[in-house]
């Protein structure tokens, strides 16, 4: 540094000391430091014995070169104070030492043709002189114009410091990483003093002193290659040991939620994008991982079996900033007598690990002892708009259907929950239930995914043989016939005849009923039942024009019954 440079620094808590110091130590002039508080003066007294203790005001002044040592809130107020008063001039350069912002609190002095740097020392400060010793060597970001470049370099190296150039959009994310290590790293070893503390160990920090210096060594130089313990080898039944100790003693509960969460963490990390889910069979085990993680939820609840449909709906709702949670449940209440529920497929295992690939943070997959521990007292009633079509087929399906979806809702919570239009009759009723309940969440809908062909994904495809799914593409080709009849004028009658008519011509399909459904009300407005029942139809409605519907059909394929729907809108008058 040029021999005598004139430097300022406000603000003496445990960073400006050192700063000065060891700017002194390089050959620069001190001119004055500012301190606000009893303690910083004395700071400033013991490493920085005869430099002037200054106003803000006179330290600007007197400097070429100003440093704000300041915390970071302050730093825009400060610099404004400066710029107005006359303390930071045209020229000269003014440094903050914030590791979180970047520039833009400097923008007052930049505007008069200061010369602004942000630069931050990555390691904890003391308030002592062995933090001079310390900045040799040590990491040193900084954030400049191009022009201001050598000014930063220059500076760092009198500190003894290594640059670090960072981007202003980077320095948050920067600080955080810094913060996440630091800071939290003397939380998580306290809490495990605590907890050895607590076993009757005397002297808990020396006794893990050890065994932390080698973890966070092998950290450093490894990475998650360093890692060692229950979780990296897959002991669960250690990790759920440890759990259990812990919570069984109140004062450690805190430290149960950090381990249990900790984990979930390691298991990531170990597993990268494809980590498995939290595999959850209690609604206590949900409790817990819900409080753990305090993020909004997205919901997608489905019976398992899943396939690139389900996995459409996790996709969907993943957003940024939420935890998903899908529910996997086989629920016998919505599954009338004669229907396949014990014969429905469960893959648990198989679902999981694909639910990994498309980020899921928790399964829950009760039994059924778990959701119905006993027979329901308190029923859900579902409206006008269960009575017709899978409702009069299935009596009770969607009672159900909204008991479960209902008992998923209140344990879980969610923000946002998720369900297919290929259920759109139950979807009419589950945003009802929404609606007249005053369920705090969004509900979502998400489109039909089909295979190439054009046939509808469904558990129940698993049922089918090849010739079998050929003959089922008839259900989706005939509801395009039909849209095609709205679209080109026809009436609803029309439509559902002509859908009617192409099912009755395919082999293989028995149609139990084509319809066009209100998707508001699910009021059916156009119905084929081939004469055998009104299924629950009594009086047929009339769309408004411009409305949105639904073009409905069910039907026999081989052993599986199979629904499918295509979304119309009404056409207008003319």
């Amino acid at each position: 540094m040029s021999a005598g440079v004139r430097v300022g620094v406000i603000g003496m808590g445990n960073v400006g000391p050192a700063i000065a110091s060891s700017l002194r130590a390089a050959g620069a002039r001190i001119v004055g430091v500012s301190a606000r508080s009893a303690a910083a003066r004395d700071r400033a007294d013991a490493m920085l014995p005869g430099v002037p203790l200054l106003t803000e005001d006179e330290v600007g002044r007197q400097a070429e070169i100003l440093f704000l040592a300041v915390p970071d809130g302050q730093i825009q107020a400060v610099t404004e104070h400066l710029v107005a008063s006359g303390g930071i001039r045209p020229g000269m350069v003014v440094a903050h030492l914030s590791g979180a912002v970047g520039l833009d609190p400097l923008a007052a002095a930049s505007a008069i043709g200061a010369i602004p740097l942000a630069l931050h020392p990555a390691m904890t400060f003391s308030g002592t002189s062995l933090d001079v010793r310390r900045l040799q060597g040590c990491p040193i970001a900084y954030t400049s114009s191009e022009l201001a470049r050598p000014v930063a370099l220059a500076l760092i190296e009198y500190l003894g410091g290594v640059p670090l150039r960072l981007d202003e959009a980077d320095r948050p994310r920067y600080h955080a990483g810094l913060a996440h290590a630091a800071n939290h790293l003397v939380t998580l070893l306290v809490q495990a003093q605590d907890v050895l503390e607590s076993a009757g160990v005397d002297g808990p920090g020396e006794a893990m002193r050890p065994l932390v210096e080698a973890a966070v060594e092998r950290a450093l130089t490894e990475g998650i290659d360093g890692l060692t313990g229950p979780v990296v080898r897959g002991d669960d039944a250690t990790v759920n040991a440890h759990i259990a100790s812990l919570e069984a003693d109140p004062e450690l509960r805190d430290v149960a939620r950090t381990y249990r969460s900790l984990v979930q963490a390691t298991r990531v990390a170990l597993k990268g994008d494809s980590a498995e889910p939290l595999v959850l069979h209690t609604r206590e085990q949900l409790r817990r991982a819900l409080e753990d993680d305090p993020r909004p939820t997205s919901l997608v609840m489905t019976m398992g079996a899943l396939h690139a449909g389900h996995l459409s709906l996790v996709k969907l709702v993943a957003r940024s900033g939420h935890k998903v949670v899908v529910t996997i449940f086989v629920n016998p209440e919505q599954f009338g007598e004669g229907e396949d529920f014990d014969s429905y497929p469960r893959t648990l295992e198989e679902d999981v690990a694909a639910l990994a690939e498309v980020g899921v943070d928790i399964v829950y997959a009760p039994p059924v002892s778990e959701v119905y521990p006993h027979p329901s007292r308190i029923h859900i009633t579902p409206g006008p708009a269960s009575t017709t079509l899978e409702g009069a087929l299935r009596p009770g399906h969607f009672a159900g259907v909204l008991q479960v979806v209902g008992k998923m809702m209140n344990l879980i919570r969610p923000r946002v929950a998720v369900f297919g239009q290929k259920d759109a009759q139950q979807f009419v009723n589950i945003r009802q239930m929404v609606e007249d309940l005053d369920l705090p969440l969004e509900l979502v809908q998400a489109p039909i995914v089909r295979d190439e062909d054009g046939l509808a994904l469904s558990s129940r495809n698993a049922y089918l043989s090849d010739q079998e799914k050929v003959q089922a593409l008839a259900l989706n080709r005939a509801l395009e016939l039909g849209r095609e009849v709205l679209d080109g004028g026809g009436s609803g009658e029309e439509a559902v005849t002509k859908i009617a008519d192409h099912l009755a011509a395919s082999p293989g399909v028995e149609a139990q009923y084509v319809a066009l459904a209100a998707a508001d009300s699910f009021e059916v407005a156009a119905l084929w039942t081939g004469g055998s029942s009104s299924l629950g139809v009594e009086n047929l409605t009339v769309l408004q024009p411009g409305s949105e519907a639904y073009l409905l059909v069910a039907a026999q394929v081989g052993p599986a019954r199979l629904i499918d729907n295509v979304t119309v809108r009404v056409k207008a008058d003319d």
